[in-house]
């Protein structure tokens, strides 16, 4: 009854809001073991005068704690060092524009979120927690990356990333090549310039993505990346990709779309697990035949590129489901398209193709066909044997007025 009588004590002193109760609410709450919606009521909201009590003893064993915009704190305290066990640290919308050094302190700290904060710097001693897994920095306003950051070996996830802005960050320190458990790393919507060779150095990373950046040309390291699966580049200001592209034998996903891309290296026909090659609003006039050798691949976009035509070779892609070639210079389709079998998807909107090849009946799975605003005014007579495009109920244009 005393326990109940006193927690009872504190919730009433902590809702007046007021200053000098709130103090004498944190000296009763010295010894007691609080229930867990009580400790709801001190943090984050009371974390500074908390941590001034040395002596509660939950506050120890702490493993999450969030901050938001409601929480109106300017700084973090240096106090929050002592919060060992301390595992997720969420700042979201907050005023902190720095972390205290103390920070050093969270030695079992796994996951930063910065979501949408004013924080502009990391200090020197984030590279002490040993811990660490994951850094978010998202939509803040963070300007360098510590070299420090180099010594945390078990973080997997690096994303620093902005959406509909541009951080100032414009390299990464070499020292990110020692990170050798990191699987992850997103840079996009910063000013990043180039990247170190030691980015090769990153045996098990998985995804890179360098989209909305200042990158014109990838280092030859980048064909180390025996791991990655993902390469995102898309809206970056990438001109060309190194023949070392050849070598990501594990890569599935590469995306070029908004670049300044013109043409792709021989060597892309050696990503023979590539399922995913977006090169939409590109530049590319010209496309490898070696594009054929891509026998895993299940879709292609290419819409919006000043390309003249399709290789005949295009017909090896066996898996192919989407093929987007929309807003292109292509005045015909190569016969050979008739032997994607696996093909559901077919757009040749705003090209100048006047006929569809009789082959076109053969790709019995097609689902959706977009020939509007081109100049075919005939279709193929077998094409009423395309039974999946007429259940599907998608025509446009010509095919729509023809059904």
């Amino acid at each position: 009854m005393l326990m109940e009588a006193q927690l009872d004590k504190i919730r009433q002193l902590i809702g007046t809001q007021n200053e000098a109760n709130i103090e004498l609410a944190l000296q009763l709450a010295k010894g007691l073991e609080f229930p867990m919606e009580l400790k709801d009521e001190f943090i984050p909201k009371y974390l500074l005068k908390c941590l001034e009590v040395e002596a509660i003893p939950w506050l120890n064993s702490l493993k999450k704690l969030a901050f938001g915009r409601d929480d109106q704190l300017k700084t973090l305290p240096d106090t929050i060092g002592r919060l060992a066990y301390l595992e997720t640290l969420e700042c979201s919308k907050t005023n902190f524009t720095e972390l205290p050094s103390t920070i050093n302190g969270l030695k079992n700290l796994k996951v930063l979120d910065f979501n949408r904060a004013a924080l502009m710097s990391l200090p020197p001693e984030i590279g002490q927690l040993n811990h660490l897994q994951q850094i978010r920095l998202i939509n803040t306003p963070i300007q360098a990356i510590p070299k420090e950051i180099g010594q945390l070996q078990n973080l997997q996830s690096l994303i620093i990333k902005a959406y509909q802005m541009y951080l100032e960050i414009t390299m990464l320190p070499p020292e990110i090549g020692q990170l050798a458990s990191l699987e992850e790393l997103d840079l996009s919507g910063t000013l990043l310039q180039s990247l170190p060779s030691e980015i090769g150095q990153l045996k098990q990373l998985k995804i890179l993505n360098l989209g909305r950046t200042k990158i014109k040309t990838l280092p030859p390291e980048i064909g180390q990346l025996n791991s990655l699966e993902s390469l995102l580049l898309g809206g970056s200001a990438l001109e060309v990709l190194p023949t070392t592209i050849g070598t990501l034998t594990n890569l599935r996903e590469l995306y070029l779309n908004f670049t300044q891309i013109k043409t792709l290296p021989s060597e892309i026909g050696q990503l023979t697990r590539l399922e995913h090659l977006s090169l939409y609003n590109a530049h590319a006039q010209t496309l490898a035949p070696q594009l054929g050798q891509l026998s895993q691949l299940k879709s292609l976009y290419l819409l919006n590129n000043p390309l003249d035509e399709l290789p005949p070779e295009i017909a090896q892609l066996t898996q192919l489901e989407k093929l987007n070639v929309a807003g292109t210079n292509l005045k015909y389709l190569p016969p050979e398209i008739g032997q994607l079998k696996k093909l559901e998807s077919l757009s040749l909107k705003n090209t100048a193709i006047a006929e569809l090849p009789p082959t076109i009946a053969d790709l019995t799975r097609l689902k959706e066909l977009d020939i509007s605003n081109t100049a075919i005014r005939k279709l193929p007579k077998k094409i009423g044997h395309l039974i999946k495009l007429e259940d599907s109920g998608v025509y446009h244009s010509i095919v729509k007025e023809n059904s």
